[in-house]
């Protein structure tokens, strides 16, 4: 069962990673996992610095960049 701190993203090979964010006391680290479950390409998301776009490559590391560097 996925919580608000997991989500699902699929690379450009179509492997599926489930995306973990753990929290203990104070530090927080991101982990991420190959599943089955259907994911998606990538997700927005908004900060205090704008928003960004976060993907996932073929060996589950993670990839972030403003939304604006698209052009």
């Amino acid at each position: 069962m996925r919580t608000p701190e997991t989500l699902i993203l699929r690379d450009i090979s179509g492997q599926n990673w489930l995306v973990r964010i753990y929290h203990d006391e104070g530090i927080r680290q991101i982990y991420t996992t190959k599943t089955d479950e259907p994911g998606q390409d990538s997700i927005k998301i908004k900060t205090l610095s704008g928003y960004f776009k976060i993907k996932i490559n073929n060996f589950g590391q993670i990839i972030t960049y403003p939304i604006d560097s698209l052009g």
